[in-house]
């Protein structure tokens, strides 16, 4: 924060570095800021800013209600933003005797209602920063699943 430095990035669409050195993300990707002494243009300093692009959401089957059948329903997960840098995530069950979750060879996830009760479902981004639980519950009832746009929590 010295007046007599100026501060340059090597790529604006990624970041941008303000007067005081400030660094603000703007998107996925790589870019170089460099600080430069007024007083010598030969002093030079740089460091790389590597912006991710993490996932903040979920598009999801939600299920409230699971019949108790033990018939498997599929809990199509789609990563918000489409373009995050990783697409991967894991679905988990607080209790699998009463929800039971496995991953399908195609990477997809399903659930069972295994006997009636309460139980979590939590969907959790690969890269650690975003997850999505609520509670549905496994009764003698028709199974009952909505549309979801969840947001996660970080």
């Amino acid at each position: 924060k010295n007046a007599t430095v100026k501060y340059k990035s090597s790529n604006n669409k990624v970041a941008t570095v303000s007067t005081t050195g400030e660094v603000t993300p703007l998107k996925a990707g790589k870019a170089v800021i460099t600080v430069t002494s007024k007083v010598d243009k030969s002093v030079t300093a740089t460091y790389t800013v590597i912006v991710k692009n993490y996932v903040t959401g979920f598009d999801f089957m939600k299920y409230t209600n699971l019949n108790n059948s033990k018939q498997d329903h599929c809990l199509s997960v789609c990563i918000l933003p489409s373009d995050a840098d990783n697409q991967n995530y894991t679905v988990r069950s607080s209790d699998e005797s009463i929800i039971k979750v496995e991953r399908w060879s195609n990477g997809k996830y399903a659930v069972y209602g295994m006997k009636n009760g309460k139980a979590t479902l939590t969907i959790k981004s690969k890269d650690g920063k975003c997850k999505y639980s609520w509670d549905c519950t496994v009764s003698d009832d028709e199974t009952t699943c909505w549309g979801w746009r969840g947001m996660g929590e970080y």
